[in-house]
């Protein structure tokens, strides 16, 4: 949570408690393949061995495998300031954030730096100028990093060398104290990290009265598969089903028919693509709509409480259909067949056959006629 303390610049110094020689503990968290493949992302974390500390500046030096991100790659990397450096202060009636990410650089072509130093750095150790180190991992920075190539490992780890001993400081009874040598570093275990999956290409186009979703993946390392989602505003997403991943080598290649979109109606598609220890990304939004072919048979009453009934003027008399009864997120309710009778009010349905709540009802004519209507039911 970000906290707003008022800043007041007292003639003397607070004596808040103050941490001696602690031992800083940086942890990498999160790791997860995001923007659709295209960037590797994860979080650092820190902690010291007893409270009553306050940072005021520091760095921190991240080995990577340039096979997977490329060489000297600062210009490219995005740094997120999290919770530890994104409290505020309010000074004279205006909000100041207490640090700033003063830079990200290469220290070498494979070894990146990134710097964040406080705003207040000649203010006496306060919970008002300055942030307290928890003694739990709280976040400190989110990376993400343009991925060059997806099939290697992501090698990304402290550089303990470098980062042991004056880089990072605590405000104590004196300014810019050394935390304590060595500093502690968890989960360097993302040197071994994958980057899987490398989304290629994602479409959503109408196949005569369906719409054809169709995909392209490579490097699926650890990867579990995809769950197709559609939203008819492109907000609030819906599951249509899953598509279990092929982990072949090189390119996989995929499709999902979605059978109850509603004609007329413009449909959104995306991909919730999932890792085999549950972490998630999604795909770029697709969209597509299937255009109404003739006039549509008519369903009433609409909303209804106790029947349904059709029109089905617009199928030939005689004519056999099948009638599909699916909810929102695409799960198939019912099925069963019917022959036109040719009149102006077949009955679909009686009030007991399904709760209250909306489905899409799909109308599919032998001749290959396809209508699908929503009904609300109350």
């Amino acid at each position: 949570m970000v906290m707003s303390k008022r800043l007041v610049f007292l003639i003397f110094a607070l004596k808040l408690g103050f941490g001696f020689g602690q031992t800083l503990t940086f942890t990498l968290s999160n790791p997860q393949v995001v923007n659709g493949g295209a960037d590797f992302q994860f979080d650092v974390q820190l902690h010291a061995s007893a409270s009553g500390s306050f940072h005021i500046r520091g760095q921190v030096y991240l080995n990577y495998n340039t096979a997977a991100f490329g060489s000297s790659i600062a210009s490219g990397v995005t740094v997120t300031r999290l919770n530890l450096l994104n409290e505020t202060a309010e000074v004279f009636g205006s909000t100041v954030n207490k640090y700033a990410i003063v830079n990200t650089v290469n220290n070498a072509s494979s070894i990146l730096a990134i710097t964040w130093e406080g705003v207040f750095m000649a203010a006496p150790p306060s919970a008002l100028a300055h942030t307290e180190v928890p003694t739990s991992p709280a976040d400190l920075l989110r990376i993400r990093i343009p991925i060059v190539n997806s099939a290697v490992l992501a090698g990304i780890s402290f550089n303990e060398g470098l980062m042991n001993g004056e880089q990072f400081k605590i405000v104590g009874a004196n300014d810019n104290d050394p935390y304590g040598n060595p500093n502690n570093y968890n989960n360097n275990g993302f040197a071994l990290q994958p980057l899987p999956l490398r989304l290629v290409s994602f479409t959503a186009e109408v196949a005569g009265e369906d719409i054809r979703l169709a995909w392209q993946s490579e490097a699926e390392v650890n990867f579990s598969g995809f769950e197709v989602e559609r939203s008819e505003t492109g907000a609030q997403f819906f599951v249509l089903g899953w598509v279990k991943s092929l982990g072949l080598q090189g390119r996989n290649q995929y499709e999902f028919i979605d059978r109850s979109a509603l004609p007329g109606r413009r449909s959104f598609y995306r991909l919730k693509m999932t890792d085999l220890d549950g972490s998630f990304d999604y795909s770029p939004v697709r969209s597509a709509m299937i255009p109404h072919s003739r006039a549509a048979p008519v369903l009433f009453p609409n909303p209804t409480a106790s029947h349904l009934l059709a029109d089905l003027s617009a199928f030939a008399p005689g004519q056999p259909f099948q009638v599909e009864v699916f909810d929102l997120s695409g799960k198939k309710l019912h099925a069963f067949s019917l022959r036109n009778p040719g009149g102006a009010a077949t009955p679909l349905w009686t009030a007991d056959r399904f709760p209250k709540g909306i489905y899409l009802v799909r109308l599919a004519a032998e001749n290959g006629d396809v209508f699908v209507e929503r009904v609300v039911v109350e």
